[in-house]
């Protein structure tokens, strides 16, 4: 993506831009933090800016110019259409629900990196703020036909043959003062070649937009702003680049003609606008070349879930082009010969003699410049993935730390203000911060620490009778008995989880029927059961202790909810509810419009298609959530095998809380498409419209579509 234009120092009015406020810098951010991202993705209305330009569509993409703050942005023609839904003004789960009903939503990652691409450059916006806007240059135009692109690229041709034949002759032929004459004549050069790229862009309907002076100086030449010409047919964007060098190019060969002494500068500033990385005149047109145009959703991620380095490979081998690389291979192989062959031409070397004389030695310097290369790309990738690095190496010290902390012993707190922050800040699990002052004091005072060996039952009988308890430290499971007498695994519990009697009745059966065992050395903290259902269970309310105590305890085990935060999960567990079918009871039939979410609870069901078994499904196991992202019909039955149970949400409810949270559509979406075999989304291709926001050109139509 191109770096925004920095604001500070501008004078310049707004002026034409009906309800713009007055001038004053609006700071877009480079990047976004996670905190930034969450109300941006979640709660914050957007609207598409109403000062922008849509340039000349090809091959599928197309680049949107922010007229007020001079940025662009080169998204699909399907992408276009995404943020055509802001128009009004919605925020990115309305829109987002909404290209689910209408079946063109893109993939997730690449949705939300597209929205907050079009914030940092200001095609969306939050409220009404704009940057000053920088005038533009009265630059005449010109406007060549597209038959010159052919003399032009001879005219390169050319100097690359006489810097390969003459180069021999400028060995000891120049004196300091031909140095001097020689970075004159490339200074006046490229400032004529970018004087000239600047009538082509106002020829063909772009604004020129001038540099700041440092920028300017930096080169010792003239420097103007051509981004419009993105906004150009591909014959123009080429006419552009090819025209910066055409004044150097006829200046060098009149050099090597007659002034041989001024050559060495006037080709290192070709070799510089030739060079085949960056901005260099190869990788421009080879952009132009290419089946898949660059866009910008496909690099520079600012989206902190796109920040681990596989996920940058993925777009460039989806657009990778054979042709376009081997085109770029070759550029690079002939520039680094033709630079390697004129330096060693300016010191005198004669390179056939050299390679004949010590061709062990020109093996040793091409191995070493290949371990240089590598070693270059390596770096380059390490530098630009360091957020994803370091997210990684956070993870894997939080899960050390994590396995130390559960390996070592585990220190009860000893004073009554460390169990009540325990009791109010708990990290896992904000059940017992619910509570009033009075009731949490109370429960802190009942509280007595309690260990347990691995294999042990959770149970400890108190003065008062049974009791509950609340796991500090370690992992324990839970088992019920089943009608055959089968003990069967329910669910794990870990820190922040509740098991006693009390906490038994709510998990659907008694103490008998329902037993907790620790697997690792387990620290909790206990209480009489009495107080927690006098204390809890009736202020809070049996519905709401279960969703934070059974339901969380459950879905938080759940492949689909491993990577949410315990404040979604929970949030999950309060719209799912609780419901029991018999035996060869339908849940699903095929070819019926869904309504729910399910996730098996407790029991077995079965997957039938054509009346044939497919598969079954066990505790954890859900369905249903293809249908629903998909707004198709259901695809197989789904019928209860014995008694079943399953935590159902509605279908309203699940697309909503999808919507809301990036966390859980990414998950769903990572789900479904290993099940289909597929990417889930994108559904279909959507049809590109015929009306867009987006403000044509009023210089010339025909430039813009």
């Amino acid at each position: 993506m191109l770096p925004l234009d920095p604001c500070s120092g501008l004078k310049s009015e707004i002026q034409g831009f009906p309800g713009s406020r007055s001038p004053q810098c609006v700071e877009v951010p480079a990047s976004f933090s996670p905190m930034d991202q969450e109300p941006l993705l979640s709660t914050e209305r957007l609207r598409l800016s109403r000062e922008l330009q849509r340039g000349w569509a090809s091959r599928g993409a197309v680049v949107i110019k922010n007229v007020p703050t001079q940025t662009y942005l080169a998204v699909s023609t399907e992408q276009a259409q995404v943020l055509e839904s802001f128009k009004e003004g919605a925020t990115v789960p309305e829109v987002f629900t909404g290209l689910l009903q209408e079946r063109r939503c893109p993939p997730l990652r690449e949705f939300y990196e597209l929205v907050l691409k079009a914030l940092q450059v200001g095609v969306l916006s939050v409220g009404s703020s704009r940057r000053p806007l920088r005038p533009a240059l009265n630059w005449p135009g010109w406007r060549p036909g597209a038959g010159w692109l052919w003399p032009l690229a001879v005219l390169n041709l050319a100097v690359v043959l006489g810097l390969a034949w003459r180069v021999e002759l400028l060995a000891a032929q120049w004196t300091p003062g031909d140095i001097f004459v020689g970075v004159a004549l490339a200074a006046a050069a490229l400032s004529a070649g970018q004087a000239l790229a600047a009538m082509v862009v106002a020829g063909a309907g772009g604004e020129v937009y001038g540099r700041r002076a440092l920028d300017s100086l930096r080169l010792l030449h003239l420097r103007l702003d051509l981004r419009d010409s993105r906004l150009l047919r591909p014959a123009e964007q080429a006419w552009v680049a090819l025209a910066r060098t055409l004044p150097l190019a006829l200046v060098l060969l009149l050099a090597l003609g007659f002034l041989p002494g001024a050559v060495p500068p006037l080709a290192a500033a070709w070799l510089l606008l030739w060079r085949p990385w960056g901005k260099g005149v190869p990788r421009e047109l080879g952009a132009l070349l290419g089946r898949y145009p660059p866009l910008d959703t496909d690099s520079n991620f600012i989206f902190h879930l796109n920040q681990r380095p596989q996920l940058h490979w993925r777009p460039w081998w989806r657009r990778w082009d054979w042709r376009v690389c081997a085109l770029e291979l070759v550029v690079a192989v002939a520039w680094t010969a033709l630079v390697g062959r004129f330096g060693l031409g300016l010191a005198g070397i004669d390179v056939g003699e050299l390679v004949r004389a010590r061709p062990d030695y020109w093996l040793l310097v091409a191995l070493g410049l290949a371990a240089a290369l590598l070693l270059t790309i390596m770096g380059r990738i390490c530098f630009r993935w360091r957020a994803g690095w370091r997210e990684m190496r956070r993870n894997l010290w939080r899960r050390w730390d994590l396995v130390r902390r559960r390996r070592g012993p585990f220190e009860f707190p000893e004073t009554e203000a460390a169990l009540q922050r325990i009791a109010a800040e708990h990290p896992l699990l904000g059940l017992l911060g619910l509570l009033n002052p009075y009731d949490r004091a109370e429960i802190v005072r009942a509280w007595r620490p309690v260990t347990f060996r691995p294999r042990e039952v959770l149970e400890v009988v108190t003065s008062e009778g049974d009791s509950v308890g609340l796991i500090l430290s370690g992992r324990a499971t839970g088992t019920r008995l089943t009608s055959a007498g089968r003990r069967m695994r329910v669910l794990g519990l870990e820190e922040g989880d509740f098991f006693g009697q009390a906490a038994g009745d709510l998990f659907g059966g008694t103490e008998a029927r329902f037993e907790c065992r620790a697997v690792t050395p387990v620290a909790a903290l206990v209480l009489p059961a009495g107080l927690f259902r006098r204390c809890v269970v009736e202020q809070l309310g049996a519905g709401l202790v279960q969703d934070l105590t059974y339901k969380l305890a459950f879905l938080r085990r759940l492949p689909v909810c491993a990577h949410w935060d315990v404040a979604s999960v929970a949030r999950f567990a309060r719209l799912t509810q609780i419901v029991a079918y018999a035996d060869g009871e339908s849940l699903v039939r095929e070819g019926q419009e869904p309504r729910w979410f399910y996730i098996v609870f407790d029991g077995t069901a079965q997957v039938r298609r054509g009346g044939e078994l497919v598969s079954l499904l066990k505790a954890g196991d859900f369905f249903g959530e293809i249908s629903l992202l998909q707004n198709s019909a259901a695809m197989a039955d789904v019928v209860a095998q014995g008694s079943l149970r399953c935590l159902q949400v509605d279908r309203k409810d699940f697309l909503r809380f999808v919507a809301r949270d990036y966390r859980a559509a990414l998950a769903l979406e990572r789900i479904s498409s290993a099940r289909l075999g597929r990417p889930i989304f994108p559904l279909r291709s959507a049809p590109i419209g015929t009306s867009h926001p987006f403000r044509e050109s009023v210089r010339r139509e025909a430039c813009y579509s």
